[in-house]
């Protein structure tokens, strides 16, 4: 994987390579410390603090994947991770967990049932939906 960088119009655009194990690495990891979260958000001082605590204080590596900012790096995977920056700090949701969340709730207004498979072969999040 690479992503396109340039530190000013004036430069031309130079690749940046990113081990895709490490993104994946990362991005698992911090959506594993939201589906544990008893809330059901954290903030981005929560997840760096949790990141340091279990990496002996190394920070996310969010640059070296070719990021400005944490924001975006989980903004580069909506289907796992949910920014509400209304919020100052902005909390950061489980994508799956708002729209399992939201599917429950409309399973009591609209007469539907629903399953929650984890993941298809192609790691995508799948539901199934029952009308009754």
């Amino acid at each position: 994987m690479s992503l396109s960088s340039s530190s000013s119009p004036s430069y031309p655009t130079r690749l940046i390579s990113i081990d895709p194990r490490i993104y994946c690495e990362t991005i698992n990891e911090l959506h594993s410390y939201l589906t544990s979260c008893k809330r059901g958000y954290l903030t981005q001082a929560e997840l760096f603090r949790y990141y340091r605590q279990r990496h002996d204080n190394a920070e996310i590596p969010y640059r070296l994947l070719g990021y400005k900012s944490l924001l975006d790096l989980l903004s580069s995977d909506q289907r796992l991770f949910a920014l509400d920056l209304r919020r100052e700090p902005a909390h950061i949701y489980s994508a799956v967990k708002v729209i399992e969340q939201f599917l429950r709730f409309a399973s009591l207004l609209f007469d539907f049932t629903f399953s929650f498979d984890n993941k298809n072969e192609n790691n995508d999040v799948c539901f199934s939906f029952f009308l009754l």
